[in-house]
This record gives structure tokens, sequence and C-alpha cells, in this order.
């Protein structure tokens, strides 16, 4: 039998370091605001990014975590005695981790079975307890793989913001998509 592990990132909002005796490692997300690159809950926290964001207007940009830091993750994990990952990351139309989880798994010589969580949070989070009680019940990687992947396909994220103006300086809208920001302002009570 596989001793399995979890590779997740910090979109969860589970603590770095806090369950790896658990076999759930997490890897921080990058945040850059101005000049200056964070690693996310680690050297900053959200409510530091929010309140910096609401004084200043300056453009908050997130980006996958370091191949380096993955890297370390899973040197971490193969040294804990485990033989094989599930890697579920961020939503992969929200970070491109995986690919960088993919290719950190490859270098240290990990098999990894890699799954888009296609969300963030909270549902991020729960996927990754799901994997651990069907780990914790001996539950092989394929069966692993199919129960998360059903879980992924009848959920949905649902993220909101209060205008669409940082979407649109980030490049994950179009500026004609944000044109209907201010119009739907118009329409709110």
């Amino acid at each position: 039998m596989k001793k399995i592990s979890v590779l997740a990132d910090i979109g969860c909002q589970l603590p770095i370091g806090s369950l790896e005796d658990q076999g759930i490692y997490i890897v921080p997300l990058t945040i850059t605001m101005g000049n200056k690159t964070y690693l996310d809950l680690e050297e900053i926290s959200a409510n530091e990014v929010f309140e910096r964001m609401n004084k200043t207007g300056e453009m908050v940009m997130t980006s996958q975590p370091s191949t380096g830091s993955i890297q370390n993750a899973v040197h971490r994990i193969k040294d804990a005695g485990y033989d094989h990952i599930i890697a579920l990351p961020i939503a992969t139309g929200l970070s491109s981790t995986l690919n960088g989880m993919k290719l950190a798994c490859d270098m240290v010589g990990v098999p990894v079975t890699l799954i888009d969580t296609k969300g963030t949070a909270s549902n991020h989070r729960y996927l990754i307890r799901v994997a651990k009680k069907l780990i914790d019940d001996q539950k092989d990687v394929t069966e692993i793989e199919n129960v998360l992947t059903s879980l992924i396909e009848q959920s949905a994220t649902l993220i909101m913001t209060p205008n669409l103006t940082h979407l649109k300086k980030g490049g994950r809208i179009t500026p004609a998509v944000a044109i209907v920001d201010p119009a739907l302002a118009e329409t709110m009570p």
C-alpha cells in the first residue's frame, strides 16, 4: 500500500506547516505590492493586504508559489516516507500552481496525482479534508482521485468583489467586461 500525502497551496487558507504531521503540506502563494514580494500568510496577513489596498489603492498581484518552495515541500514529503502525492492546488483559472507542483514533483522524483480544485477557500479546504479522510481509510490513489473529481464537478466557487477595478488592472478581466461594473452599480439599491 502506498503512503500518500496531500500537497496544497495557501488558497485553502489552512496554516502553513501546522498539518505536516498529518501528511498535509501547504505552500504559500506570493503577493506583490509596490516593489515588494511577500509570502502569503507568512510575511503578510490578509488583513494587511486589504488595509493597504483600501488606504493606498495600489494594485496587488498574486502568483503561484515559487518552484523552490514547492520543491522544498516535496522534499519534506519524500523525507517523511511518503511515496505518492495528491496535489490539490487553487483553481487553474486563478493560478498556474498545478503546473508548478507537477514540475517540482518530477524534479524530486515523487509520483503525483494532480487534481484541479476549480476553486479556493472553503471548497479547496473541504477537498483537502476529504482527501485526508480517504487516505486514512486506506483508499487507493484512483479511488481518491475519482471521489475528489466527482465532488469538484458538483461544486462551484463564488468570488465576490466590491468592484471590478483590481480585476481589470490585474488582467483577470478585459476592459470591455469592466465597463459592466458601473452599469451594475447603478441598478443596485
